[in-house]
């Protein structure tokens, strides 16, 4: 072969080793053992387990992130899914001397049920009680991702099925199911008389339960369409924020509320009172 025909061989080949080693390093040194023969099944099933939870949270981001930018759920699911490919490709590969088989299902999951609460809405002397009717929330066989957004209770989930056999450790059928999610719940808005202040109490939960951490800058609030700065944010325990924005319009109010979690989870709540 002369050396025109070797040419598109040769940077066929560079490419191919430039994707697996982008692949490998771009989903963490973790999956890395320090030698093949250190590495036991129960390690790599334990490593398996990390694994999986870190990167269904990292692609639930993504696909929160492509949703809130187009608003197409099913190209926002194909973008997320992309990732969690990429992953199981990265990790095979890393393991390749134990023959790996990794098997990842859209299994489905419900994951609320149906629920009712009360969002209070105060300004200057006047109360009113909404009745907040929260629909069950159920991500459908065949799909990883889902969200509910632009009502009081909002929701971004995701929901996967992993199995792994070890061929060369003669492992087979280790399985598991993996749920990663940030839900908000907005419960009270209190405007003051003089609409000096508008003060929004909410709750921020993740699969483990209340989320302790969030930023302000990571708060987005739209009233009557345009976005206003956040005051203040002050945590009171058990995932519960109340938000301050000065200087308000009169209600009536359509109020969108956007947050983005550490781990770059976005969800989106609205309200109208």
């Amino acid at each position: 072969m002369n050396s025109k025909g070797q040419l598109p061989i040769i940077v066929a080949v560079i490419l191919s080793g430039i994707i697996i080693f982008s692949a490998l390093t771009s989903y963490k040194v973790s999956i890395f053992p320090k030698t093949i023969e250190d590495t036991d099944w129960m390690h790599l099933i334990i490593n398996v387990d990390k694994d999986f939870k870190r990167i269904l949270q990292a692609s639930l981001a993504n696909f929160t992130r492509s949703y809130f930018k187009t608003g197409d759920r099913e190209d926002s699911e194909g973008n997320a899914r992309i990732h969690i490919e990429t992953w199981k490709f990265a990790f095979s590969l890393a393991y390749s001397p134990l023959s790996l088989k990794i098997s990842i299902s859209p299994s489905g999951s419900i994951i609320s049920k149906a629920s009712i609460y009360t969002l209070q809405f105060k300004y200057g002397s006047s109360t009113t009680l909404y009745t907040v009717y929260v629909s069950s929330f159920t991500i459908q066989r065949g799909s990883i991702f889902n969200c509910s957004w632009d009502k009081p209770y909002s929701i971004s989930a995701s929901h996967a099925s992993i199995s792994l056999d070890i061929i060369g450790s003669k492992v087979y059928g280790w399985n598991n199911s993996y749920t990663s999610l940030l839900s908000l719940n907005v419960t009270k808005i209190i405007v003051d008389g003089n609409l000096n202040e508008m003060s929004i109490t909410l709750i921020l939960n993740s699969e483990t339960g209340p989320v302790n951490n969030l930023s302000i800058n990571n708060v987005n609030i739209t009233i009557n369409g345009i976005q206003r700065d956040v005051g203040s944010l002050n945590y009171h325990g058990v995932g519960i924020y109340n938000a301050t924005i000065k200087n308000v319009p009169p209600p009536p109010y359509t109020i969108f509320i956007t947050l983005t979690d550490s781990r770059g989870i976005i969800v989106r709540s609205k309200v109208t009172v």
